[in-house]
């Protein structure tokens, strides 16, 4: 299977690849998620305290419907523009960087770890910048999968910090 030329692949004056389009997909949308992490998290861990166990649950779908709903819109912009071969590939990237980003806040929150509440922020932000960045790379050719590689190494060394972080304090 012969890989086409980058220039064949993306329409660069494209809308959905304008700037605009990239600050949402790249900070705005993960921002928002890190922010409704926070404050979803806070509730679900005072009900933690008390026992109760449904606003944890709450948590978990609010964040499986705000990730699976953005990479769904993103995966429905790509392909309505036309703008890439594979439109599937970047809603991927940015769905497993925002899991991980929500699996990586729940271990620091369960570990005991001091921290500040901006760290969902910090976790979903940065994990999908590396994702982003990573799969603007090699948008286009069959090796979309290094930016999955490399979230999932970012998310490693981050659990691995905190993992840390926990033994020594």
């Amino acid at each position: 299977m012969e890989v086409p030329p980058m220039s064949d692949v993306l329409d660069r004056s494209d809308p959905a690849l304008s700037v605009p389009g990239r600050v949402w997909f790249l900070f705005l949308y993960p921002l928002l998620v890190g922010v409704v992490m926070m404050v979803s998290g806070f509730f679900a861990f005072l009900g933690l305290l008390y026992e109760d166990t449904c606003f944890a649950a709450l948590f978990l779908l609010v964040m499986a419907v705000l990730i699976g709903g953005g990479s769904a819109a993103r995966s429905w912009v790509a392909r309505r523009r036309g703008v890439v071969v594979r439109p599937w590939e970047g809603a991927v990237v940015s769905a497993v960087a925002l899991s991980a980003a929500t699996v990586g806040v729940c271990f620091q929150a369960v570990a005991g770890v001091a921290w500040s509440w901006l760290m969902p922020v910090v976790w979903c932000v940065g994990l999908s910048v590396v994702g982003e960045t990573v799969w603007a790379r090699f948008a286009g050719r069959s090796w979309w999968w290094l930016s999955l590689v490399a979230v999932l190494v970012v998310a490693a060394v981050g659990v691995g910090a905190v993992w840390w972080a926990d033994a020594v304090g």
